[in-house]
Parts: C-alpha cells; sequence; structure tokens
C-alpha cells in the first residue's frame, strides 16, 4: 500500500553505539533528519565518521542504540526477521562498499537477485536484467564468476544488482571509488534515470564529483559531536 507521507526516511532522537572494550561508544546521534521522497542526498565526511553505519542503520542492517527510524511511513522497529528482510528488499536497492557478490553465480545471476527475491521472472524481467548488463558494459562478461572480474567490473555488477529490482530508495556506499571518468558517468546517468522515476537516493561518497551530482549534501560530522 502506497504511503502519503512526502518523506522517504525520517529519523528521530536516533543514537548509534558500537561496543570497545565492552563499553559503549556513541557513533552518531541525529535528534531529527527528514529525506523527502525524490531526493538525491550526497553523505560526506572523513573515513570512520559514521556514513556506512548510518545507510546500514536506515537499511536495518544495523539496529540503533535508541530513537525511530521511519522508512515510507513503516517504524523499523516494528519489523524484524522475515518481515524486516522482505521490507528492505521490497523498498531498498544497496550498493554495498564491500560489494558483497554471491562469488559462486555469474554476473548475469547476481544483476537477476533482486528481482527472484521479489517473485519477479519471465521475459519482461529477462529483458531488463540484459538492459542494465548492456549499460554497464558488461555484455561480453554476464556469465563471468565474480572472482575473474577487475574491482571496477565488480562494483559496476554492485550498482545494476540495486537497481535491478525498482526498489524506491537507493543507498550506495562510495559507489564511484574505483571507476575511471568513462564508467563514474554511466553510473551517475544510471542514478540519475533512478531519480527521474521518483526514486530516492542516498550516496557515501569522498568522490569531488558527487557533490556537484548531488542535490542536497549532509555532511556527517555534524552528527558526530
Amino acid at each position: 500500500m502506497a504511503s502519503n507521507s512526502p518523506h522517504a526516511v525520517e529519523i528521530e532522537n536516533l543514537s548509534v553505539e558500537y561496543f570497545v572494550n565492552n563499553k559503549p561508544r556513541r557513533i552518531l546521534s541525529i535528534p531529527e533528519l527528514k529525506i523527502s521522497k525524490g531526493e538525491n542526498i550526497l553523505l560526506i565526511g572523513p573515513s570512520g565518521i559514521g556514513k556506512t553505519t548510518l545507510l546500514s542503520v536506515i537499511a536495518g542492517l544495523k539496529r540503533p542504540a535508541s530513537g525511530r527510524i521511519i522508512v515510507n511511513a513503516t517504524s523499523l522497529s516494528e519489523l524484524n526477521g522475515h518481515r524486516l528482510d522482505l521490507f528492505r528488499a521490497k523498498t531498498f536497492g544497496i550498493v554495498f562498499q564491500a560489494f558483497n557478490l554471491i562469488e559462486s553465480s555469474p554476473v548475469r545471476r547476481n544483476i537477476q537477485l533482486p528481482l527472484l527475491l521479489t517473485g519477479r521472472s519471465g521475459s519482461a524481467a529477462d529483458l531488463w536484467v540484459t538492459t542494465l548488463i548492456e549499460k554497464i558494459g558488461l555484455k561480453e562478461r554476464q556469465w563471468m564468476l565474480p572472482p575473474s572480474l577487475s574491482v571496477g567490473e565488480r562494483q559496476r555488477v554492485a550498482v545494476a544488482r540495486a537497481i535491478a529490482g525498482g526498489a524506491p530508495i537507493l543507498l550506495a556506499d562510495e559507489p564511484t571509488s574505483n571507476l575511471d571518468k568513462e564508467n563514474s558517468e554511466i553510473i551517475l546517468q544510471i542514478f540519475k534515470e533512478h531519480l527521474e522515476k521518483g526514486g530516492t537516493l542516498m550516496t557515501a561518497s569522498h568522490e569531488e564529483e558527487m557533490k556537484s551530482f548531488a542535490g542536497r549534501v549532509i555532511d556527517v560530522r555534524e552528527f558526530s559531536k
């Protein structure tokens, strides 16, 4: 059921902690943060400041110590187990910094995974996967396994997989860090098409080119004080 809320993500009184030597260490403290549907957000800040952590918490991959995260009018605290996994699969496309590809499955099967998880198959789904493979320039390598690919090629596969399921919110952690200018532009064009369809984009990056691409820049250092 579609939400009437104008916000894709709402964060209230959020505290995120890690344990160091059995003692809690606060990483993030966010009194309030709202991301509107269709926004193009860039998270910046030095390494270790909490950019990846914030994306993980929004995706429900890490639980906060306290506070509320509301995604498309659904509170993540009300979901757990299979319900949370299903919500994540339908709501988020995620580009992990470490890619998290299935190493025993070829490029095509990796990109196809979000479609399979949400029950979509058939000729239309196959055509969409083929289109994505061609967009990222890996048509000749679609049946190769990830370990046989370069780092940049694996990164492109990770982006295509995140887009494949048509999830409304795309979370991308350093999506162009291993790419040359030509392939970075291909990825940014894919992101642009996602935004033009009304999707929301949150990117964490150190790349200068991402600042001019973003609609709003958030310095995560504001939340680590």
